[in-house]
């Protein structure tokens, strides 16, 4: 049976229909799902995690290659269509919690490594990417995410461009992001207004950063009026108590212009000038 028809018929035995609130699009292109699942490299060793099954259209594609899914799903309706469809299926492990509340560390071992694959929930993919990296990178490989494309611009852009913002700078930090594939609204039941992106986050560290508290209160501060100068951003927010004097001060010492924006600056330079102060 066709993805398609397969998932009308779920929905339709269990007399179901995507819930707004929960910002349900399934994915129905057998295709997509295929690349999807084969992107991080799934063997029988790997634990992988996936966020917001639904219907469990990508989840079958997973639990053929992984030795362990866990899948986190707070709508009630999906979970029972989940257990009825992979009755048979030892290793799936279904968790009825909302994800930004979820701590990994209850529903892993001590050193096990997990990869994330999701079709994440396009009206909280923001919280949940922050929440990955700032409490499970420690625990995680890598991340296959598909979001919307505006938003998969941003996790991969640049310096110096319209989509270079605290995003970047903190996907950047905790690994390197690369977009694998668009995908057409037409791909989904029902149709999203937007095109997706599928994007891949591998999980390494690559910056020596002194004090990781004082690199994220800079980036927050720097990008908090992007559009003003990057000295006046951080005398706005008060960044660390210190004047405009000390704060050109530090910018000049590491080669900053005292006109720079934020969105001017590299991964490079936020580290090098944070790193500064904290010495």
């Amino acid at each position: 049976m066709k993805v398609k028809e397969e998932t009308l018929r779920w929905l339709k035995s269990n007399d179901l229909r995507a819930k707004k609130k929960y910002g349900q699009n399934f994915l129905i292109d057998n295709d997509i799902l295929e690349d999807i699942a084969a992107i991080p490299n799934i063997s029988k060793e790997d634990t992988i995690v996936e966020i917001g099954p639904g219907l469990g259209n990508l989840t079958e594609k997973l639990i053929k290659k992984a030795k362990r899914v866990i899948a986190f799903e707070i709508d009630e309706d999906m979970i029972k269509v989940l257990e009825t469809r992979f009755a048979k299926e030892s290793n799936l492990e279904l968790v009825k919690k909302d994800i930004l509340k979820v701590d990994i560390k209850d529903h892993i071992k001590s050193n096990e490594k997990i990869k994330i694959v999701a079709n994440l929930p396009y009206y909280i993919t923001t919280p949940i990417l922050f929440k990955i990296l700032e409490e499970w990178s420690d625990c995680t490989e890598s991340m296959t995410v598909m979001v919307q494309k505006e938003v998969a611009e941003r996790m991969i852009s640049k310096s110096r461009s319209k989509d270079y913002g605290i995003l970047t700078v903190n996907i950047d930090y905790y690994g390197t992001a690369t977009k694998a594939f668009d995908v057409p609204n037409s791909a989904f039941l029902p149709q999203p207004n937007v095109t997706s992106s599928v994007t891949f986050i591998k999980i390494e560290k690559k910056h020596n950063v002194i004090n990781k508290e004082i690199f994220f209160k800079f980036v927050k501060a720097a990008f908090s009026k992007r559009r003003k100068k990057l000295t006046n951003s951080l005398e706005s927010t008060n960044f660390l108590g210190l004047t405009k004097e000390e704060i050109n001060k530090i910018l000049e010492s590491n080669g900053i212009k005292e006109n720079a924006r934020a969105e001017e600056l590299s991964v490079e330079e936020f580290v090098k000038v944070a790193n500064y102060i904290a010495k």
